[in-house]
């Protein structure tokens, strides 16, 4: 299973992953300062077209666990000459561990289509969820249907907003079966995050 020390899952990254701490070439240095704090030789690095809600989140009342799990929200290459946001975990569970994908959106054509799309004020925007009913099996892992969850962007307090200035301070997830809050969070908060085991 994925850990601090092995490769995230094959997909075509745009930063610098600090979950594996791995450089992986696909990845974009829009997102920089997301992935590479624990990386010395690397400065942070904002460009225009990062997407407000990029950043790092806790969250304790989605997953069903005791304390805060942690993800990373970024802009993600499709490969097909497109983008989306995905939320990968920082600190996670038995169920999604660390380096695994746990949400992301469609893919749009432009980062200024899945900005005009997914924004403060903008309503709930379907998202893909990835789950695993068994944690036994290595392989058991399966995206729910598109739309079986959503997210929406609320505003942040003084003070909360990203690097980018994008004022996006809370995530929240809708399902049929539970609300979640992801609070965005800092650095310092993610890269404790990630020193800490998985949640069981």
């Amino acid at each position: 299973r994925p850990s601090a020390t092995t490769p995230c899952p094959p997909a075509q990254h745009a930063v610098t992953c600090f979950v594996c701490e791995l450089a992986c070439s696909t990845r974009s240095p829009a997102l920089a300062w997301v992935g590479a704090f624990n990386m010395s030789s690397i400065e942070p690095a904002v460009l225009p077209d990062a997407h407000p809600a990029e950043g790092f989140y806790a969250c304790n009342d989605f997953y069903g666990r005791a304390g805060d799990e942690v993800l990373a929200v970024e802009t993600v290459l499709t490969g097909r000459g497109g983008v989306r946001l995905e939320a990968r975990k920082v600190r996670g569970d038995s169920n999604v561990p660390r380096g695994r994908v746990s949400w992301r959106t469609a893919n749009y054509a432009t980062p200024e289509a899945l900005r005009d799309a997914l924004r403060v004020g903008g309503g709930i925007v379907p998202v893909n969820v990835q789950i695993r009913r068994d944690v036994e099996d290595p392989d058991g892992f399966e995206w729910l249907a598109l739309g079986a969850v959503g997210v929406e962007l609320l505003e942040a307090e003084p003070g909360e907003a990203g690097p980018e200035g994008g004022g996006v301070g809370m995530i929240v997830l809708h399902s049929h079966f539970a609300v979640g809050h992801m609070r965005r969070c800092s650095k310092e908060v993610a890269k404790e995050a990630s020193n800490s085991p998985d949640w069981m």
